[in-house]
């Protein structure tokens, strides 16, 4: 998740790349949603707050600029670089992505 600083009463980004992350963790077994994992999704996903960060053509330029400077995880590639294209700060605990130091983090 990310805001963009100075404003933290707007929107909220997600990293499309964030809704894959619980999909695999469901598909594995290593997390079970009591609600149910297509109801967690689709109210993650309309959230009136949230905005879903897509996949273009500048956030692929982006990871690949970051992938020079930073770990191989494809994931926290797309983190940083959605940060950075996005103008956004992102809001995380990942010890890579605070190590890299690419991005501020909250």
């Amino acid at each position: 998740m990310f805001f963009r600083p100075g404003d933290l009463a707007s929107e909220l980004l997600i990293s499309a790349v964030t809704l894959w992350e619980p999909t695999k963790l469901v598909e594995l077994g290593h997390l079970e949603m009591p609600d149910g994992f297509e109801r967690f999704m689709r109210d993650l996903c309309h959230h009136p707050r949230y905005t879903i960060a897509q996949y273009d053509a500048d956030l692929m330029i982006e990871v690949l600029r970051v992938s020079e400077k930073m770990h191989r995880d494809p994931a926290d590639q797309i983190i940083v670089a959605t940060a950075l294209e996005r103008k956004a700060v992102p809001m995380t605990d990942d010890r890579a992505i605070r190590r890299s130091k690419l991005v501020e983090i909250v």
